[in-house]
């Protein structure tokens, strides 16, 4: 975890997101890379994150929707070459200005 993603986290006050949407930050801070940019983001998959968290995987994609709607994080989705899904990459507000909704 890096000191950045980790003291932003912090800041964000307790009643800005539910238990699960925090619980979902903790792990994406936890794999957040100083080396993460606001253009490239990091690579987290979402079975590691269910696994991590103990949601379901709608439960998982609600929490990443509202999350992404606060302003807490952009994902950036990507194609395979045969067209199938690939890789969400995230990129965490503390990447995005240092945002604090």
């Amino acid at each position: 975890m890096s000191h950045r993603a980790s003291n932003w986290l912090s800041e964000i006050p307790a009643e800005a997101m539910t238990h699960g949407a925090f619980r979902v930050m903790v792990h994406l801070c936890y794999a957040h890379d100083l080396k993460s940019s606001p253009d490239t983001g990091f690579r987290l998959s979402q079975k590691r994150l269910m696994k991590a968290t103990g949601l379901s995987s709608s439960g998982l994609n609600k929490v990443l929707s509202q999350l992404e709607v606060d302003g807490f994080l952009r994902r950036q989705r990507t194609r395979n070459a045969d067209g199938t899904q690939g890789s969400t990459f995230y990129v965490l507000g503390c990447d995005l200005g240092g945002i604090t909704p």
